[in-house]
């Protein structure tokens, strides 16, 4: 989002995403920014253990804030350059910390998943039998 194209005019996901906020409208990237950071908040306080999706969607909010800054502003002096660099450090590392999480939590167990397939929801005999196990039948040995 931050990088210039470079000199061999290779795209980058910098000059993608930076192409595309710069097309968007401010009131498009204003409404993106808005709606993706109350989806985040209502996720954290409904659900907090899906924070990972929270984290994510800080990822297209830095996007529209990236763009808005850049609508705004225009060339930055040299004395504002660092506000694009830390929106885009900011958006990159809730999408690598997001995707990470979700990775883990998916893998270990501790999400529902193919992995972890007895929830609270589970149909399934086989879970249904670990959570309510059938009485027990015949003599009882003392």
């Amino acid at each position: 989002m931050v990088a210039a194209q470079p000199a061999n005019d290779h795209e980058t996901i910098f000059t993608v995403l930076g192409d595309a906020a710069r097309r968007r409208t401010p009131g498009g990237l204003a409404m993106q920014l808005a709606m993706t950071l109350a989806v985040a908040v209502t996720v954290l306080l409904v659900a907090p253990e899906w924070w990972s999706f929270a984290v994510l969607l800080v990822a297209p909010a830095a996007h529209a804030a990236w763009g808005l800054v850049m609508h705004r502003h225009g060339g930055l002096g040299p004395h504002h350059e660092l506000i694009p660099v830390v929106i885009a450090a900011t958006g990159a590392t809730a999408a690598l910390v997001g995707t990470i999480s979700l990775a883990l939590a998916m893998f270990s167990g501790t999400a529902k998943g193919t992995y972890s397939a007895c929830g609270v929801g589970a149909t399934s005999p086989m879970c249904r039998a670990w959570t309510n196990p059938p009485p027990a039948s015949g003599t009882t040995i003392r």
